[in-house]
Parts: C-alpha cells; sequence; structure tokens
C-alpha cells in the first residue's frame, strides 16, 4: 500500500478475532476499505503481514487514515513475555503508524486497565494506555461486550449457560460487572476514525450505564436462552431446559479442565477483575444503551435513534 486512494482506509489487527471483525464489518459497511494486518495474509482480502510482538515497516502502512488496534495475544502468561509481545510490540506498531503518518491511531483497551489492577492483563493494558497517551493514540476502555451473536468472554458465559448443570457463583454472584454492546462500541470506534471524536488527556471508558450483578448476567442469558434457573445452592446455580425438573446432578459440559491454559488465566484475569471494579471504576464514561430496557435480549437487538455520550474530556466535533 504506497499511494492514497479516494477511498479511506483503515488498517486493524485482529480482524478476525471477535471485535475487530464487527468494527471491520461495520467500517466497510461505511464506504471504507479496510486493511488487515495478521499472521496469515489471504490473497482475497486486504492484508498486510503482521506479528504483534515484531518489528513493523512504516512503509508497509502508508496511505492509510486510521489504524484500530484490537489484537491481543492470550497466549502470554509470564509477566516479561506480555511486555514484550503485548506491550512493547503494541508500542511498535504505533510508532511505525505514526512514522507512516497515519492521521488517526485508536487502540482497544480494557475497563479492567486502572491504577491499582492486579490482573496481568489489566497491567499490560495500562502500560499500553500510556504509551498510547504519548503518541496520540486514542484509547478506549470497552466494558464487557456482548451481542446478537454472543462471541469472546460473552459468548463462553453462554455457552457456559447452555452446556452446564450447575454454575459455581464466587461470592454469591454479587460481583459487579458493566456491559456494552458490540453495535455502540463499533459506532464509537467510528466516530473516532472518522475524527469525530480527537484524543484526549485519559481513556475513553466505555459502557451501559446500568451495573449488573454476575448472577443477573446468568439469569438474563438463561432467560433468553429459555433456561430454568433454581438456586438451591447459595453459591451455585442450578440450570436447566424449561421442561426439566429442578434437581439436575453435578455436570458441566464444558469444565475449566478442557479449556486451553491460556483461556483459563484470561478467566481469572476477570474474576479478578470483577472483585475489583466496584471500587476502581474510571472517571470518565461514555454510554451505550443498544438494549431496549436494558436487558439481555439476544436475538432481538433493538436499534436506538443515536449514541448517547458522556463525554467530558475529548472533545466531539
Amino acid at each position: 500500500m504506497t499511494s492514497r486512494i479516494e477511498q479511506p482506509t483503515c488498517l486493524v489487527t485482529g480482524a478476525r478475532g471477535y471485535l475487530g471483525s464487527r468494527v471491520k464489518t461495520g467500517l466497510q459497511s461505511r464506504g471504507w476499505k479496510v486493511v488487515e494486518l495478521t499472521r496469515e495474509p489471504r490473497a482475497d482480502v486486504p492484508a498486510v503481514r503482521f506479528q504483534l510482538g515484531e518489528d513493523v515497516s512504516a512503509q508497509l502502512l502508508g496511505g492509510a487514515d486510521a489504524l484500530v488496534h484490537c489484537a491481543y495475544d492470550f497466549k502470554q502468561l509470564s509477566w516479561s513475555r506480555i511486555q514484550a509481545i503485548n506491550v512493547a510490540g503494541s508500542a511498535k506498531l504505533f510508532r511505525a503508524a505514526r512514522e507512516a503518518k497515519v492521521r488517526t491511531l485508536v487502540e482497544i483497551s480494557s475497563i479492567s486497565a486502572f491504577e491499582g489492577c492486579r490482573s496481568l492483563y489489566g497491567k499490560a493494558k495500562l502500560e499500553t494506555e500510556k504509551i498510547a497517551q504519548d503518541l496520540g493514540v486514542i484509547s478506549i476502555r470497552p466494558a464487557l461486550i456482548w451481542g446478537d451473536e454472543p462471541a469472546g468472554m460473552f459468548g463462553r458465559l453462554v455457552a457456559q449457560v447452555e452446556s452446564a448443570r450447575v454454575l459455581p457463583l464466587f461470592g454469591g454472584g454479587r460481583q459487579i460487572q458493566y456491559l456494552t454492546h458490540e453495535q455502540d462500541l463499533c459506532e464509537l470506534i467510528y466516530s473516532c476514525v472518522a475524527t469525530k471524536i480527537s484524543p484526549g488527556p485519559g481513556p475513553i471508558t466505555f459502557a451501559d450505564e446500568q451495573p449488573w450483578t454476575f448472577r443477573g448476567i446468568l439469569e438474563e442469558i438463561a432467560r433468553a436462552k429459555a433456561k430454568k434457573i433454581s438456586d438451591n445452592q447459595p453459591q451455585a446455580v442450578r440450570v436447566g431446559n424449561e421442561s426439566e425438573p429442578s434437581g439436575f446432578p453435578l455436570q458441566n459440559g464444558r469444565d475449566q479442565e478442557s479449556q486451553p491454559q491460556h483461556e483459563n488465566e484470561h478467566a481469572r484475569h476477570d474474576a479478578a477483575f470483577e472483585r475489583e471494579q466496584a471500587q476502581h471504576f474510571p472517571q470518565l464514561l461514555v454510554i451505550g444503551q443498544q438494549a431496549a430496557g436494558h436487558a439481555i435480549k439476544l436475538g432481538e437487538h433493538t436499534e436506538k435513534e443515536d449514541l448517547k455520550a458522556n463525554n467530558h474530556h475529548h472533545s466531539c466535533q
């Protein structure tokens, strides 16, 4: 990619993942050309070879208008490897994009990132945010992302409700969690790459205004999937089809031992965040309310007229 064309172009890392694929589709629907930065470029898709952690050639990024960095390597478990691949790798990408004169850079961080967080995932995102800030990159901290076709962490929760007979509720499921709908988040990202939102002095935290308990999320998913929840044990909920009796054997169709090690580690990061976030919620809140009545309605997504935003520190044009 050596020359600018009239059609605006956005580079996207993680374009074959959950959020990245939604970002790609959303930008394309608005007339943007999307170039994937990926380990395995395909001949039928505009793409540039990119491996997070490796050096990045600015020449390969030239001519793009924007960059959205969604990629994160969850296979790295030690802090030294996380720093080398995810933190330093992101810094290499941002600097190459700046050298290539890419106009707008957006980094997808996490609501898990805050001063004093204990999870390595949150710490890595926080370190990346600091680098991004110095380079004029817009950092977005989304809450737990959900959508009509669940994937990512929310998708794993849905799979647990669909397959498990008993779900453990550590602390009784009282942990506070915030949600954001994928379409709201993609709308915000588009506003950034289209320069409707300019970089500010800190990250944009993006979440629905209603907090949920972890138990409440599981109950809403169960209702959406026509499952029945019983509460015979204070630290667990039993899940079954509406026609089944309330008593079930202790059986989990997707136990932790069957999951990849890095996915278990990610789950531990999320659990640690849930315990912490009630005490450490960032100050800047941009609100997205995609689901009517704050209900989680899988497959019944309700469009709204516009993106409701409370954005005090980032200028909106």
